[in-house]
């Protein structure tokens, strides 16, 4: 059958003000080499570790841009800018020659694409002027300009051991090189020095000289806000539109009813005002059709700048479909205008088919819901929120007293939460057996490991488990119960899979030791030295990790930092995987109504006609007409008052009832006619009633009879006065008293 999806769109966009770096779409496809020349700050003296070292940090930031991006780090401790001078040159006298292998020439012979020069305080701790320090920044910014290579030139650096003097020189070479090199000029000093010109405490690595962890993360900064890239980048001479990006930003295995999808439009050239058409295909893998979407986004685009835009499809129907989006009309380059194609597979959301039921007043009602095959039915008491039910294809109400809603929705199973926990991501060690810990913090269940195998092809794996830690037991085989086998395929090597030995429940504070060791003695699981064992924590869960150990019970190694992860289960999650929308299901009171009218009288040849409705399936009179209609005169009813009652049921099988007392005769007034002798209470009552008489004579029995004639109660000699217990269930019913030859009727309701 032919799958419809239902494709909505939404075309938004932005732009960037200016270029910067990591927006500029120019520079995702290109590779730029930046070499730095510096001292002991570049060369990443003071911070802790060296990724925090600026040059570092900067490195990594270009390379998030562009992986092929590089920095080439020229810098060593102790550096002027004499040392960095061009080769040939002649310096003063008394003063450092250049150093040929971290100099300028140098770094114009690596094929630069630009130069930072950072000299934070060196010449100024040897007492070289303003002049001469001035003197070398120019002649090293015209020596690269000489290459076609930009350079910026970093500010002077606070440094606590200079004296008064060293401090002013610093800040004259600071405020020269600001006025020289203008925007090629990279703030180092403000904010980064006291108001006594000393490091700020905060920055101070603690030798007075260099900065910390923190003060290189402002450096950095100071960098990055110079967009070098972006400034050296040339811009194609024409405009070239093309789709960068392409992702769906809300997957689900089930498919949703608005699936985004987010392109990228980036241009690489000059500014576009023309606008610019975007088509989106969608094609359906199991009927080959493809249908095609476009919005258009305008007023074009500027130079080297992206504009996003989206498209929102349904995918809440089981299916795959194939998706690509497309550049319309002339471009430039259009072997760059097509987006990749995108794959999506969607189970479906859970379908629901309901079923209502109408019932009778205080009878029972069933009603049903189906869901789709693999999903189980949630019952609930709101349209939103609410509380639970029941669960099933059914939902059972013992006694209905009015109309009712109820709420059925579909879930795909299973009804809980996922959570994993991972240990060392990195691993330097290949050894074919591992131990560690698995603490619970929540009651949860193990569902499997994943970990990385040094071994490839196939490769059989062992995992034991024990009741509390492993230190202790790790040579002691009968302490440890096998847990299971699998085996992985392993096509390449230290690459991460998942072994599978079957669910592990764990309640709170339950300790579980386990061993994996690979089946072949010569294969490797992965995991790295460490200097003490490594507990990795969340909410749910504790991993404490461990030791390796030679196969089958061997040698120790420990401490050891496994290289893996837990996956797991916990906790209740009614919305399962994936739910449908929740839909009413009615429980419908039935509550037929009858009204034959006012009690009435007609004379002798006279008739009238009762008439029940024509609403109900089934009509039963005290007469024994079974029509909707019953004809009432003198050849059916002698004269006199008699009461003539009708009970009805509808195509439910709710019924209803009503009766009218007529006078049968002469003509006489409705008033005279309905007096009575006897008084009946209480009406309404509970099954239990008792009687008075004005004229003081007692009836000789007493018939009670339901609305479809029969007779339920029958009593001699009743006394007036006395209570009388029938035990009737709640109705409408005839009580016949019985003095004379013309017997007295009455209506009495019994409620509860």
């Amino acid at each position: 059958m032919h799958k419809l999806y239902t494709v909505v769109f939404l075309f938004l966009t932005f732009s960037f003000a200016r270029a910067q770096d990591l927006s500029n779409p120019c520079l995702r496809n290109r590779s730029f080499h930046v070499v730095v020349l510096g001292s002991s700050t570049s060369a990443g003296t003071g911070p802790s570790v060296p990724d925090s070292a600026w040059v570092n940090r900067y490195r990594k930031h270009l390379q998030s841009i562009s992986p092929s991006n590089t920095v080439t780090n020229l810098a060593i401790g102790g550096t002027t800018t004499y040392h960095i001078m061009p080769d040939g040159f002649v310096q003063p006298p008394g003063r450092p020659a250049t150093n040929p292998n971290n100099n300028i020439s140098k770094a114009i012979s690596l094929g630069a694409d630009a130069i930072i020069i950072n000299m934070p305080s060196n010449d100024a701790a040897n007492g070289f002027t303003l002049q001469e320090q001035m003197s070398n920044f120019n002649l090293l910014a015209a020596t690269a300009a000489a290459a076609s290579i930009p350079v910026w030139i970093t500010t002077t650096q606070p440094r606590n051991s200079l004296s008064a003097a060293g401090d002013q020189l610093q800040l004259d070479v600071r405020d020269s090189i600001f006025s020289r090199f203008g925007s090629y000029a990279v703030d180092f000093w403000n904010g980064i020095a006291a108001a006594n010109n000393d490091i700020l405490p905060q920055y101070n690595s603690g030798d007075g000289t260099h900065l910390n962890n923190a003060g290189h993360a402002v450096l950095v900064q100071r960098v990055i806000s110079k967009n070098i890239l972006s400034t050296i980048y040339d811009t194609l001479p024409q405009p070239d539109l093309a789709i960068t990006d392409w992702q769906v930003l809300n997957p689900s295995a089930c498919g949703d009813t608005l699936t985004l999808l987010r392109g990228l439009l980036s241009n690489y050239g000059t500014a576009s005002t023309a606008d610019i058409p975007v088509q989106l295909m969608v094609s359906d893998l199991s009927t080959g059709i493809t249908n095609s979407l476009y919005d258009t986004l305008y007023g074009g685009t500027g130079s080297c700048l992206s504009d996003t835009f989206y498209f929102g499809i349904n995918t809440s129907i089981a299916g795959t479909l194939q998706l690509q989006s497309v550049l319309q009309g002339s471009d430039t380059d259009p072997q760059n205008d097509s987006s990749n194609v995108l794959v999506y597979t969607s189970s479906g959301l859970p379908q629901l088919s309901v079923q209502h039921d109408t019932v009778c007043l205080n009878s029972a009602a069933l009603l049903l819901a189906q869901a789709s095959a693999g999903d189980t039915v949630v019952w609930y008491d709101q349209a939103l929120g609410g509380s639970i039910l029941a669960w099933g294809d059914s939902l059972l109400l013992s006694s209905v007293g009015q109309s009712q809603h109820f709420y059925a929705e579909a879930v795909r199973l299973p009804l809980h939460y996922t959570g994993s926990l991972a240990a060392a991501q990195s691993a330097a060690t290949s050894w074919n057996g591992v131990m560690f810990n698995i603490i619970a913090l929540d009651t949860l269940v193990i569902d499997s490991l994943g970990l990385e195998a040094g071994s490839t092809g196939t490769q059989g794996i062992r995992g034991y488990t024990r009741n509390g830690s492993y230190v202790g037991h790790e040579n002691n085989a009968a302490a440890w119960t096998l847990w299971g086998n699998d085996t992985l395929q392993i096509p390449v090597a230290n690459t991460r899979h998942s072994a599978y030995f079957g669910p592990k429940n764990l309640l709170p504070g339950d300790t579980l030791g386990v061993y994996l060791h690979m089946q072949q003695s010569g294969s490797t699981l992965r995991y790295r030295s460490v200097t003490q064992a490594q507990t990795y924590t969340n909410a749910h869960i504790q991993l404490v990790s461990g030791a390796g150990i030679a196969y089958t019970f061997g040698t120790v190694y420990s401490p050891r930092d496994w290289t893996g992860e837990v996956y797991y289960h916990y906790g209740f999650n009614p919305d399962g995987q994936c739910r449908s929308a929740r839909v009413a299901v009615q429980a419908v009171l039935s509550t037929p109504q009858i009204a034959l009218g006012n009690d009435t009288a007609i004379g002798s040849g006279e008739t009238l006609q009762l008439d029940a409705g024509s609403n109900f399936v089934h009509y039963s009179w005290s007469n024994g007409d079974t029509t909707a209609v019953s004809l009432i005169d003198t050849s059916r009813y002698p004269p006199g008052t008699h009461l003539i009652w009708v009970n009805v049921q509808d195509v439910n099988g709710c019924e209803a009832a009503d009766s009218i007392e007529v006078t049968v005769g002469a003509p006489v007034s409705l008033e005279n006619a309905s007096v009575q002798d006897f008084r009946i209470y209480p009406n309404p009552g509970n099954g239990i009633f008792t009687f008075s008489s004005s004229q003081g004579i007692a009836p000789q029995r007493i018939r009670i009879y339901d609305l479809s004639g029969r007779e339920v109660f029958y009593r001699v000699q009743p006394q007036e006065g006395q209570w009388i217990d029938t035990g009737l269930p709640p109705a409408l019913y005839i009580l016949e008293f019985s003095r004379g030859p013309y017997p007295e009727r009455h209506k009495w309701q019994v409620t509860e």
